[in-house]
C-alpha cells in the first residue's frame, strides 16, 4: 500500500512581485512525519503547464500579465507515495 505525500506547499516572497520581474518560487512535498521527500512536481500557472520541477529546488517565473496567477503543484504517484497536489495564488495590481 502506497503512503500519502500529505502537503503540497508553495513558496515565495510576495513582497517582490511585480509586472515583469522575476519571482523565485519552490514546491515542496511533505511526507506524514513531515519530511520532505524526493521527486518532481508538474507545475501549473493559471493551467497552462509550465513544466516539471524537482521538488525543493527553487525555479524562477516571470509574470507578463496584471492580475490574479493561480500556481499548482501536481506530485505525481510513484511507488512509495500516492498523487497529491497544492495550490497558491498572487495578485500583480
Amino acid at each position: 500500500m502506497l503512503a500519502k505525500a500529505i502537503q503540497v506547499l508553495m513558496m515565495f516572497d510576495i513582497a517582490n512581485i511585480y509586472l515583469g520581474n522575476s519571482i523565485s518560487i519552490t514546491a515542496m512535498v511533505s511526507n506524514s512525519n513531515n519530511e520532505i521527500i524526493a521527486g518532481t512536481v508538474d507545475v501549473y500557472i493559471n493551467s497552462t503547464f509550465i513544466g516539471t520541477k524537482n521538488i525543493a529546488e527553487p525555479f524562477t517565473y516571470t509574470p507578463s500579465e496584471l492580475g490574479k496567477h493561480n500556481i499548482e503543484a501536481r506530485f505525481n504517484e510513484d511507488s512509495t507515495y500516492n498523487a497529491s497536489s497544492g495550490k497558491a495564488s498572487f495578485n500583480i495590481a
